[in-house]
């Protein structure tokens, strides 16, 4: 009878032992978990706040009219000593420079961002984010080209180049806010992409 007892005693102590594992494992599982998605969901949240801060200055940038106070002020004493085209040229290129450099600040509040992507999810984000980094990089191209055709002190052949390509440069550069805007389609389809695969991240469980 004592053996029979002391059996069972070990049967219920091992149960009790391997429940206990059981859920201390179960726990750690849990833990894992709900510590993955929160890293997934900051991060994704994070990412998806600096995609549209950049996105904005894009469209800053691509907007048509440039406001007085974004223009250098230049004083008239100045004006007079250049002539009007250089000055007109100053004063869009002034405004074309702080676009640009709000751009870049953007760019590099993303990239911190994208390089903790890298390390947790590899270069699954980066795929889905060159076709807008291929199309920033057009913009700013175009825009150089711009500055180059009515900078007065540029020399007449890459002048005159420049001016041949204002059609291909009007069109990346300008968005009319017009519904045909080819490029500014492609502009939006490249953001969907990636922001489809963010918020795939932010569900619970995913990623």
């Amino acid at each position: 009878m004592g053996n029979l007892i002391s059996d069972i005693s070990n049967i219920v102590v091992g149960l009790s032992a391997a429940c206990a594992a059981f859920a201390a494992w179960k726990g750690l599982n849990t833990w894992r978990k709900e510590t993955e998605w929160k890293i997934n969901h900051e991060l994704s949240h994070s990412i998806l706040v600096n995609i549209y801060k950049l996105r904005e200055t894009i469209d800053e940038l691509r907007y048509p009219r440039i406001a007085p106070y974004e223009m250098e002020d230049i004083p008239q004493e100045t004006i007079d000593q250049i002539g009007d085209e250089k000055a007109h040229y100053r004063r869009v290129a002034y405004a074309y420079k702080n676009r640009g450099d709000r751009y870049y600040n953007a760019k590099k509040e993303l990239k911190a961002s994208r390089l903790e992507a890298r390390a947790n999810w590899g270069n699954s984000l980066e795929k889905r984010l060159v076709t807008m980094d291929r199309m920033a990089d057009e913009l700013l191209n175009r825009i150089g080209k711009y500055l180059t055709a009515i900078n007065p002190e540029t020399d007449d052949s890459t002048r005159q180049l420049a001016n041949d390509q204002m059609k291909e440069i009007g069109r990346v550069i300008y968005d009319w806010q017009t519904k045909e805007d080819d490029w500014r389609d492609q502009l939006d389809e490249a953001q969907q992409q990636a922001e489809d695969f963010i918020r795939n991240k932010l569900e619970r469980g995913k990623g």
